[in-house]
């Protein structure tokens, strides 16, 4: 029997390539755990329609898939755009306007919406979740099923507010970096680097101080556009015309990946793990809790955005092999609940 499943995607309405990557890999994944299913994207950024709604209440699951769409006040975040009335409309949205409200009816239509967490990561880093957030987690996530998160931070914010029912499975970007995978990244430097900036979280300084660094050590310097954006704040760092940029699309910087022997060293996270996923040699300069908080559970490469001058170098020439600790117990426990 085929599966109807609804996924609220943060790549819907975003001009940033990364929630493309997370998209791609719980595509992947839910095709492994369920074979050919019917799928529908929903907005996670954006209040969802009627349909959207009904799709939701009629999907064997929903998955909210990955990224930033948490945080310690959702009433001013919204990332995920969801309220205490979200059920609700789920319940409703194909409720025929003429019928009597049952509440009967609704009550069973409400225990048949599961929406499940699907390596989903808290922003930043924040104080203890208002009473608003905690309120309105609990009304939107299932009770029954595990959620899965990228990060243990994130674990423990979803545990502040009562939920358990959750495991840091790590960001499902990552599931496929195995111990063979990472056996095939090469240890010793190559002539040419791929790096990345990012235009919402600038620093002149931290930026000018790495790209001198690549392009001293490297013999060619490309830079993707993870979003288009990032090619203005390249101009104004005066470095348009001395590296070359890859077009800001993920089958551009898919192609350059298979067909150059190249490093990652960059600011964007899942730039630098889609690198990995390629068999490319990657260190992601940490500029802000994601990247950070993944690497103290995984030993993701990651340097933190102040030691990029005294550990930069030192990464660069150092032959250490790439060997990540994936949470497999984890990974395997949250994709047996649905076999």
């Amino acid at each position: 029997m085929y599966k109807k499943i609804t996924k609220i995607s943060p790549y819907i309405s975003t001009a940033n390539i990364g929630d493309y990557i997370i998209s791609d890999y719980c595509n992947r994944i839910l095709s492994e755990l369920f074979g050919d299913y019917l799928g529908i994207d929903v907005p996670s950024r954006e209040i969802v329609s009627t349909t959207g709604n009904d799709a939701i209440l009629t999907s064997d699951y929903t998955f909210v898939c990955g990224t930033n769409l948490l945080a310690s006040d959702m009433r001013k975040y919204k990332q995920w755009n969801i309220d205490r009335l979200t059920p609700l409309r789920i319940a409703l949205a194909n409720y025929a306007k003429r019928e009597v409200y049952r509440f009967d009816i609704i009550k069973e239509r409400l225990s048949q919406i599961h929406m499940i967490l699907f390596g989903v990561g808290w922003v930043s880093y924040q104080d203890k979740p208002t009473r608003y957030t905690k309120d309105i987690l609990r009304r939107n996530l299932d009770e029954k099923y595990i959620h899965s998160v990228r990060d243990s931070y994130t674990e423990e914010k979803l545990n502040e507010i009562g939920i358990h029912n959750v495991l840091n499975t790590a960001c499902p970007t990552m599931w496929g970096l195995t111990g063979d995978l990472c056996s095939q990244i090469p240890t010793s430097k190559s002539n040419t680097v791929v790096t990345t900036i990012t235009y919402y979280r600038k620093s002149y300084e931290r930026d000018k101080v790495f790209l001198d660094i690549l392009l001293s050590t490297y013999s060619n310097v490309y830079l993707w556009l993870q979003s288009y954006e990032d090619y203005s704040y390249l101009e104004k760092l005066g470095y348009a015309d001395k590296v070359k940029t890859i077009a800001p699309t993920l089958k551009c910087y898919d192609t350059f990946l298979d067909n150059y022997e190249t490093d990652y060293i960059g600011t964007r996270l899942h730039g630098g793990i889609r690198a990995l996923n390629h068999k490319k040699r990657s260190c992601i300069i940490g500029i802000d809790n994601r990247a950070l908080e993944i690497s103290k559970d995984t030993d993701l490469p990651v340097i933190k955005a102040e030691q990029i001058e005294n550990s930069l170098r030192e990464w660069i020439y150092n032959k250490k092999p790439t060997e990540i600790r994936l949470p497999i117990e984890n990974i395997n426990k949250w994709k047996s609940q649905f076999k």
